[in-house]
């Protein structure tokens, strides 16, 4: 919690002022000061994954948590193309998130690894849709 002073004229510009105070009155309100906003994705169900691990750990995160100076928001996409180029620019449209992290699954990995490209063009692959 943060104690703030504001002067009848401040109160008034933010709508706080309804009825007559003295010139000065201490407000408290609790600030988000340099709070970060995070988005984690994992995806839904496809091919032979029923459960996508990719979710199930986003999930997990969401429970433990990133700390009280991070606003974190989770999202499962679902395997779908159209879908997929829809909702994450509407992610970060909405949200103006410092960093965004989309967890996927991959059955050739051996351990975890971070992509360092993003392949937004040239699928060859179907998706749930059946569109390529």
């Amino acid at each position: 919690m943060m104690c703030i002073v504001l002067t009848t004229a401040q109160k008034r510009a933010i709508g706080i002022l309804r009825i007559k105070f003295s010139s000065q009155i201490k407000i408290c309100i609790k600030l988000r000061m340099n709070k970060k906003t995070v988005i984690v994705t994992g995806f839904g169900p496809f091919g032979s994954h029923a459960v996508n691990a990719s979710w199930e750990c986003v999930k997990q995160l969401k429970k433990i948590g990133l700390g009280d100076d991070i606003d974190l928001f989770i999202y499962e996409i679902p395997v779908e193309y159209s879908t997929v180029k829809k909702q994450v620019p509407e992610l970060w449209n909405n949200h103006k998130p410092d960093l965004v992290v989309h967890v996927g699954v991959s059955g050739v990995a051996k351990e975890i690894t971070l992509e360092q490209k993003a392949h937004n063009k040239g699928y060859n692959r179907k998706d749930v849709q059946i569109f390529m």
